[in-house]
C-alpha cells in the first residue's frame, strides 16, 4: 500500500490541554475511535482519518504549554488493517531553540470496519 500525504493545521487549547489537528480541507465527519487513553482519531464519511485529538498533551510530550503554542514540526502515520488500527507519530518541539523530538505508537481494534489504508499527515507550516 502506498502511502497518501496530506498537510494539518492545528489548534491549542491551552485551558483544557487539547490538541488538536485535522487535514486541511473540508471533510464531513463520520465517527471517531480511541486510541489509548490519550489519543482520538476522528474518521470522515469515507472511512478516511482525517483528524487527531491529543488529550493532556503538554503532560504526555512533557513539553510546557507556551511549546505546544508555537509552531511544531509533526509527522504521523496510521495504518489500517483488517483488525487493528495503528497510529505512529514524531513530533518536535522547540525548547530553548533545540529541536526536542517526542514519538509515540498507539493501537485499537478496527471495529469501525474501516477499509485498509495507509496514509501519513505532516503539519502545515505558518
Amino acid at each position: 500500500m502506498k502511502a497518501k500525504y496530506f498537510e494539518l493545521v492545528k489548534k491549542y487549547d491551552a485551558q483544557s490541554d487539547i490538541l488538536y489537528m485535522h487535514k486541511d480541507m473540508e471533510y464531513k465527519y463520520r465517527e471517531s475511535v480511541e486510541m489509548g487513553d490519550k489519543f482520538i482519531l476522528d474518521f470522515d464519511s469515507n472511512h478516511k482519518p482525517v483528524a487527531l485529538e491529543i488529550l493532556d498533551a503538554s503532560t504526555f510530550f512533557n513539553v510546557n504549554k507556551l511549546s505546544l503554542k508555537r509552531n511544531f514540526e509533526m509527522k504521523m502515520h496510521v495504518q489500517i488493517e483488517k483488525d487493528r488500527i495503528y497510529l505512529k507519530g514524531l513530533f518536535k518541539f522547540f525548547v530553548h531553540n533545540k529541536k526536542c523530538p517526542s514519538a509515540f505508537a498507539q493501537d485499537t481494534a478496527n471495529d469501525i470496519d474501516a477499509p485498509l489504508l495507509a496514509t501519513s499527515f505532516e503539519m502545515a507550516t505558518a
